[in-house]
């Protein structure tokens, strides 16, 4: 509970703490509210069709079900487009916080691989976790220590970039 606390204060005040200008310094925290917003609608959506599409098909294959999913995403993708058409005008949501919403998106699913790959590979060993990390068996391994400084590095450039008013 407390890591979290510490994350949601780190993401609303990380603006503050780049010395971004004033404008731009809850921008993260708002881009970070408006992907939660959207994710609960796109997962709700998704659950809901897919369920209904598993139910009503009986004779359905791996291949299939790719192709479901994909279809189901697409069609999804383009209603919360036109939400977020109109929150965007509704709401006056400036370009920057659009444009840090789609790094945390990406953010989001470079975190997503990291999370599987730790709890696939690392903990299959139950045991302990600290000889696992020490001595890397896989290859796929080495992830856990190269995506998250990824994730740091692109956190970086994109801190100086909206300070440095290349994203606006």
């Amino acid at each position: 509970m407390i890591y979290s606390i510490i994350l949601v204060f780190l993401v609303f005040f990380l603006g503050y703490f780049a010395k971004l200008e004033r404008k731009h310094r809850f921008s993260l925290g708002q881009s970070l509210v408006l992907v939660g917003v959207f994710l609960f609608l796109g997962v709700i959506m998704f659950g809901s069709i897919f369920s209904i599409v598993l139910i009503s098909l009986d004779n359905l294959n791996i291949e299939n079900l790719f192709v479901i999913m994909f279809t189901i995403a697409l069609i999804i993708g383009f209603v919360l487009y036109w939400l977020l058409r109109f929150v965007i005008v509704k709401l006056k949501i400036n370009s920057v916080v659009i444009a840090l919403s789609e790094y945390i998106i990406q953010w989001g699913l470079i975190y997503i691989t990291i999370y599987q790959t730790f709890f696939s590979s690392i903990l299959k060993n139950k045991d302990s976790i600290a000889p696992s990390l020490t001595k890397i068996s896989d290859p796929s391994e080495i992830l856990i220590f190269v995506l998250p400084s990824l994730i740091a590095l692109w956190i970086a450039v994109v801190l100086y970039r909206v300070r440095d008013g290349k994203i606006s």
